[in-house]
């Protein structure tokens, strides 16, 4: 397996599972729903955080962060039948940048329900990707959301979909990923990094 990128200077969190789901070092803050650690077939290292066809998520708070970075590994072991949210950031409660997968595998990047740029290319079952998103605070109509797809090895290149006139002034401070709008997923997660 490749090797995760090491955390970039600013780095809040790592999360890889390696010490199990709610760990205070590898894990996340809290779990809801049926979601599994995955041993036998993880995506790096020893352990992942496994969804199947489950509505289950995970949910990690962070220090708020007014140029926040999140990258993640998933593998897509099934298609939804409809479209999940399958990562979200929050700020101060209130949902901004998030990314839905499409029944035919695209990644759709949104700012609260409001669909941004357009779709990514079609993931495939099986395979194993880079996904990455970029939220800034604005102060008026200026905040930056962007989103990054990359097959797993490799470095990201343009964002799939990108704003730069958001509304929203506060900052990113808690992140859920799964089956986070209760549709469910099949995906397995790991090396989830969140970096200033």
């Amino acid at each position: 397996s490749p090797t995760p990128p090491p955390p970039p200077p600013g780095s809040i969190r790592s999360i890889t599972f390696e010490g199990g789901l709610l760990d205070p070092t590898t894990g996340v803050d809290s779990q809801t729903g049926a979601v599994t650690l995955e041993t036998s077939l993880p995506i790096h290292g020893t352990a992942s955080a496994r969804f199947a066809n489950t509505t289950g998520y995970l949910q990690e708070a962070f220090p708020a962060t007014a140029d926040t970075w999140v990258t993640f590994r998933a593998r897509i072991d099934g298609l939804p039948a409809a479209a999940p949210r399958i990562f979200m950031l929050s700020n101060a409660g209130v949902t901004t940048g998030n990314l839905t997968l499409s029944t035919t595998g695209r990644l759709r990047l949104r700012n609260a329900s409001t669909a941004v740029g357009v779709q990514s290319a079609p993931l495939q079952v099986g395979n194993t990707y880079i996904i990455g998103l970029h939220q800034t605070r604005g102060t008026s109509a200026d905040a930056v959301l962007e989103a990054f797809v990359a097959p797993d090895g490799q470095p990201f290149g343009t964002p799939f979909a990108r704003m730069t006139n958001g509304a929203w002034t506060t900052s990113a401070d808690r992140m859920r990923f799964g089956a986070t709008n209760g549709t469910a997923v099949s995906l397995t997660f790991d090396d989830v990094l969140v970096a200033s």
